[in-house]
């Protein structure tokens, strides 16, 4: 992940409404929450896996309205309520997801 992006991972994680979900990956431990994981130490999501996706966007969906428009390996933009958050190709949808979240629960994004 980018710096921004560890920012943005740091910035979710702290944020009281914030939850971990099954099949996301622990950003600094490598590891991926799932009903067999005994001690969960991770601090803060992987915004570059995109089985961490899944989760994010069902958080992200939670909070009203949301629409992906996506095209062919070039990017596209995930618009909610709130505004709409473009990324530049499937690396960066995470990293979208995680600006969109934080801005529906009003932290500037």
């Amino acid at each position: 992940m980018t710096d921004d992006e560890i920012d943005f991972a740091q910035r979710l994680a702290a944020h009281p409404r914030w939850q971990w979900m099954n099949g996301m990956l622990g950003h600094d431990t490598g590891l991926r929450l799932d009903e067999f994981t005994a001690e969960w130490e991770a601090k803060i999501p992987d915004l570059a896996d995109p089985a961490t996706w899944g989760p994010l966007l069902v958080i992200l969906m939670s909070e009203g309205r949301v629409s992906i428009n996506t095209a062919r390996d070039s990017g596209g933009s995930i618009r909610t309520r709130h505004g709409a958050f473009g990324f530049d190709g499937p690396e960066d949808i995470g990293f979208a997801i995680a600006r969109a979240l934080l801005a529906a629960w009003d932290v500037a994004a």
